[in-house]
Order: structure tokens, then C-alpha cells, then sequence
């Protein structure tokens, strides 16, 4: 006996498009390695563990060239900063249009001691601004994802997620994603 499905237009298309989805969680453009102008990369994300009962979160992104002429993919197991947040971990918040880290400004103030006066021979310490800088502001690690998966896509979710971890890796070091690891 030959058992075959009548599927209805609309059906067939959503199957196909459920068929050729590609097994990504997200994928986003790093910069350009200098050592290799004729690919682009991409940080690559497939596999990852949440536990947040164990307030765990384990990422395993991969660094993918894909030649910019044939489309043609080199996975040369390039390093990429371990991704690995429990519930103490920070991360800076991000403009969810742009990607990039919003700051705020930050007020760094100490206690001067004014210059004594004849009216005022022992002044009393004031708290004084110093000066003014602008940082980003972060907020827990774990919390901050299932507030962008609360409201967004759970794809769109993780491709800013990870917009923000490549963000936060640059900001510590510039140069993580586009040198060449020394042989």
C-alpha cells in the first residue's frame, strides 16, 4: 500500500520553505581578515546550551570565509573568544536597529576639599564632579537575552545577540576578528 500526502498549495509552499531552511541560529558579518581581501567573514552560530535553572549559557560560535567572487566556504577552525555567560556576568546593551553598544554617560565625582578662607578656615570636603565619560551600560548577561527572545524572534534574537558578543570582543580587542593566528 502507497500512502501519499494531498497537500494544499499553501501547505506545499510552508513544507518547502520549512525543507530549505538552512540549520543556522545566526550569522553575522565580522570585518574583513586583511591577510584574505577575498572573502568574507561571518561569525556563525549552530549550536548552543541554555540552562537557566543552572543560570548557564553556553555558545559555540565559528568564524566561516565564504569567497566573495564563487560563494564557496572555508572553515579554517579560526579562534573565537570562548562564549560561555553564568548568572554574574555583565554585557552592555545594544541599539537593537544598529547593533552597536549604547552609552551613557557616566559622572565620576570625589571629595575636594575647598581652599580655606578666613571665613571658613576648615572647610568641609564637597563632593565634586571630576569628570564625565561615556561607558556602556550593562545589565546580567542571561537576563538580557530572554528580554531580546521575549521580544523578538527567536532568530532575530540571537543574530542581535550575537551582534552584541562580536560588539563586546572588539571593544576589548580590536583586532580579535580580523588577524590571522600566528603558525
Amino acid at each position: 500500500m502507497t500512502r501519499t500526502p494531498m497537500l494544499t498549495p499553501q501547505l506545499e509552499g510552508l513544507v518547502s520553505y520549512i525543507m530549505e531552511k538552512e540549520e543556522i541560529l545566526a550569522q553575522v558579518q565580522l570585518p574583513e581578515i586583511e591577510d584574505l581581501p577575498d572573502y568574507e567573514q561571518f561569525l556563525r552560530v549552530q549550536d548552543i546550551n541554555i540552562a537557566l535553572s543552572q543560570q548557564h549559557l553556553k555558545i559555540i560560535p565559528y568564524r566561516v570565509l565564504v569567497h566573495k567572487v564563487t560563494g564557496k566556504e572555508l572553515k579554517l577552525h579560526l579562534p573565537v573568544p570562548d562564549w560561555t555567560k553564568t548568572a554574574s556576568d555583565l554585557t552592555s546593551v545594544i541599539d537593537p536597529d544598529t547593533g552597536e553598544r549604547i552609552l551613557v554617560p557616566y559622572e565620576y565625582s570625589d571629595y575636594v576639599t575647598p581652599e580655606a578662607t578666613e571665613d571658613n578656615p576648615n572647610p568641609e570636603p564637597v563632593l565634586t564632579v571630576i569628570e564625565t565619560k561615556e561607558k556602556p551600560y550593562l545589565v546580567p548577561t542571561l537576563k538580557y537575552l530572554i528580554t531580546i527572545v521575549e521580544n523578538k524572534k527567536f532568530l532575530e534574537a540571537m543574530e542581535l545577540f550575537t551582534a552584541q558578543f562580536i560588539a563586546d570582543e572588539q571593544a576589548v580587542n580590536p583586532d580579535v576578528f580580523t588577524k590571522l593566528p600566528a603558525l
